[in-house]
């Protein structure tokens, strides 16, 4: 679309958890090959992933060329993200993990974390967690409630 500026896409799950890699990397440097250069937020549904799955999915968005590693689409599934003892909602430590692992491997990627982000108090802990200031090209909040945060 010539009027899209930016695109959010999920990465696909179903891949993800069957382990296919190189389907996921093909895909993901598809859709952002596809975006002609515009700003790609990469959705890693994080409620879902094990430490290592979430690597791996970091890494495929670093080498698609992708501009953000986005936490959730914010509408995770409870009872297994429990399952795999993981938060369903954006929380500072997962934010504070997140843009460790981008800032050690030297990766150029922004953080954007979503879903349950309800309050002042919870964005601006996030915000911290991720270190990287208030930069929008670096982090970024997503909330179905804006006015809240304001």
């Amino acid at each position: 679309a010539d009027w899209a500026e930016e695109l959010d896409v999920v990465a696909p799950i179903g891949l993800v958890k069957s382990r296919r890699w190189a389907e996921v990397r093909r895909d993901l440097i598809s859709v952002v090959g596809a975006a002609g250069g515009r700003l790609v937020k990469v959705i890693v549904e994080e409620p879902y992933l094990t430490d290592e799955e979430r690597h791996r999915v970091y890494d495929l968005v670093a080498e698609s060329g992708a501009h953000f590693i986005k936490s959730s689409t914010g509408f995770a599934e409870e009872a297994y993200a429990r399952q795999l003892g993981n938060p369903v909602h954006s929380t500072p430590e997962r934010a504070a993990a997140i843009a460790r692992y981008v800032r050690e491997r030297g990766y150029k990627l922004g953080v954007k974390m979503a879903g349950g982000i309800r309050t002042k108090e919870q964005a601006r802990a996030i915000i911290e967690a991720v270190g990287f200031g208030e930069d929008p090209a670096r982090v970024r909040l997503g909330t179905s409630t804006p006015e809240a945060l304001l």
